[in-house]
């Protein structure tokens, strides 16, 4: 195992193969794991996710895995959530029933066409190639400072985190008439809905933009 190494969280929800894979693409060292010790001393964690929210904290749970998460990114090593990954990192969840997340994020993860923001209802999930804008906020993250118009990112999902404080938000989509937060930053800790993995050289270069921080 090389020293420095970014761990993939091993919870049987996520896309773990494609994420180690695009991680390669950049030449950037990454196990699979489940085990404590191997999440604690990572110099970097990803935190995947692909499915329910409920069925996912439990998994966390089973795995003993909840509180290795949270003590490394109190560590102030740097922690990204993708997709459902991001979503529980948030303080709870409506899907399916009201559910404890990591509560690593102040806000809730609520359904899209739920959502107090839009007006017009759409169809969900919301599946497809979306841009990701740039929020002007006090919060600069690394990850988005050189997004272009020609980035487009794979998006599959219905459910979307609500975050109680504005400038957490760093990236948002458009959806409806409205706009939904894409990427979130909150110091070391950082969250992306969509799939870098499946998203091209787009999706490579945020990869690598977070191995970089």
């Amino acid at each position: 195992m090389p020293n420095k190494y970014v761990a993939i969280v091993d919870y049987g929800s996520g896309n773990l193969g494609s994420i180690q894979n695009a991680l390669r693409k950049i030449e950037q060292d990454s196990i699979i794991t489940n085990e404590k010790s191997k999440i604690e001393n990572a110099s970097q964690l990803i935190l995947p996710g692909v499915g329910a929210f409920p069925v996912a904290m439990s998994r966390l749970d089973n795995l003993n895995l909840i509180e290795p998460i949270i003590k490394f990114a109190e560590s102030g090593k740097t922690l990204l959530g993708i997709c459902l990954g991001m979503q529980l990192l948030m303080e709870s969840s409506s899907e399916f029933m009201e559910t404890k997340g990591l509560n690593l994020i102040a806000g809730k993860v609520v359904r899209l066409d739920n959502n107090q923001n839009f007006k017009i209802k759409r169809r969900i999930p919301n599946i497809g190639w979306y841009q990701v804008e740039k929020k002007r906020t006090r919060i600069e993250s690394g990850l988005v400072v050189d997004l272009t118009k020609d980035d487009y990112f794979y998006f599959v999902h219905s459910y979307v985190c609500n975050l109680l404080e504005s400038d957490e938000i760093v990236g948002l989509t458009q959806f409806g008439d409205s706009f939904f937060c894409s990427m979130l930053s909150k110091a070391n800790i950082l969250g992306i809905q969509f799939h870098p993995e499946k998203s091209g050289n787009s999706g490579l270069r945020i990869l690598k933009k977070f191995t970089e921080l």
